[in-house]
C-alpha cells in the first residue's frame, strides 16, 4: 500500500506542477472540466491504492444505458444466412 501511494502522490505532484501555470490562462469553464477530470482520476487512484471496490463508473453506464444498450444489439445483430 505505501509504494503505490507514494507513487500516486508524485504522480500528481509533477501534473500539479506542469500544469499549474497553464491553468490560471484557461476560461473559468476549461478550468472547471480539467477539475472534473482530476477529481475521477483522485477518485479511481483511491481505489486503486485500497483496492475499495467503490462504485465504478461501469455500473453507472450499464444502469443508465444496460437495457438500451441491449436492445440496440439485438436490432443490428445480423442472423447467419
Amino acid at each position: 500500500m505505501t509504494n503505490p501511494s507514494i507513487l500516486m502522490l508524485l504522480i500528481y505532484a509533477v501534473i500539479a506542477i506542469a500544469d499549474g501555470s497553464r491553468l490560471k490562462k484557461l476560461s473559468r469553464r476549461d478550468q472547471i472540466a480539467y477539475a472534473g477530470i482530476f477529481l475521477l482520476s483522485c477518485y479511481l487512484a483511491v481505489d486503486y491504492i485500497w483496492h475499495l471496490s467503490l462504485f465504478f463508473f461501469e455500473d453507472a453506464a450499464q444502469l443508465l444505458f444496460g437495457g438500451w444498450g441491449r436492445h440496440l444489439l439485438d436490432f443490428l445483430n445480423v442472423p447467419p444466412s
